[in-house]
């Protein structure tokens, strides 16, 4: 035991230093600091938690630590014996293994379905006949619905508005609002955004900022367009120059593909007096050092 913390030192450690203001555990700070000191504190998690499939993650194994769960949960049904599953987005495990198995227990515990005869009916329609809610009432029930279903939905109705939603397409402004709010939810639960970048690009672009004795912003330091949620591969203020590195996944049949070009329209109507480079992957020669 002196190779691991204890089970209270594990939650201490995590949340003074790797909780986010959402509450929220930082797992990106966990991942990197696997090395060194740290190596501790990922090795205990994995020993306090090894009744998990190696596919758990960090959240999920803290979150057994703190409730001190020693096996993997059942479905709450009776008959169901089935193991239910994470909740990512949540950050819990979820009640029942199923929707079936969800619908099933929430309608008898609503007495949904149930029969009733035609007096019983007319007997609580009188009794609700005129009633007025007060505004608090009203309140409190929007404080305790907030962020919960308010309905279960059966599978023939989830079915309906799929079918209904299928080929529906966003405008540019909703798609901004999607990109900005995706970004917004990583930095809660992440601490930062960190984007992808190409290490070929790295390269050329180095050689680049070197033969016009100028620097530019690329790879971990990529400039990002907060108005629009995008990140640029290169961009040089001094020289008004913005260049895209195109990699193969971004054609089809020999050709940019059609969010690509709009993405390059908004950009340039975002920086109108910048020229606007694309370069093209397969056709460069890179020579390694």
């Amino acid at each position: 035991m002196k190779n691991f913390y204890s089970k209270n030192k594990i939650i201490n450690i995590i949340n003074e230093k790797y909780r986010c203001k959402n509450g929220r555990i930082n797992t990106y700070l966990i991942k990197w600091f696997k090395s060194g000191k740290f190596n501790k504190l990922y090795k205990s998690l994995w020993y306090y938690t090894n009744f998990l499939s190696n596919n758990s993650g960090i959240t999920e194994r803290f979150y057994c630590i703190i409730n001190d769960i020693k096996k993997i949960l059942k479905c709450k049904k009776l008959i169901c014996n089935n193991f239910v599953k994470w909740h990512r987005i949540k950050g819990k495990y979820k009640i029942y293994c199923s929707k079936s198995c969800c619908i099933e227990c929430t309608a008898k515990s609503r007495n949904i379905g149930k029969i009733r005869s035609e007096e019983t009916k007319e007997k609580i329609r009188q009794a609700n006949l005129g009633k007025k809610q007060s505004k608090e009432t009203i309140e409190k029930r929007v404080i305790k619905l907030k962020g919960q279903k308010r309905s279960i939905r059966s599978i023939e109705w989830c079915e309906k508005i799929s079918k209904s939603n299928k080929g529906k397409k966003h405008s540019k402004e909703t798609k901004r609002k999607m990109r900005l709010t995706a970004i917004k939810r990583i930095e809660e639960n992440n601490g930062k955004v960190f984007p992808h970048f190409n290490k070929n690009s790295i390269f050329y672009f180095k050689n680049f900022d070197k033969e016009n004795n100028t620097k530019g912003l690329y790879g971990k330091n990529e400039y990002q367009i907060k108005k629009l949620g995008y990140w640029l591969d290169y961009i040089n203020f001094n020289l008004k120059l913005i260049i895209e590195w195109d990699e193969e996944n971004h054609f089809k049949n020999n050709k940019l593909k059609l969010k690509d070009i709009q993405r390059q329209k908004e950009i340039e109507n975002y920086y109108p007096t910048f020229k606007f480079i694309r370069i093209r992957e397969k056709f460069m020669e890179l020579n390694y050092v």
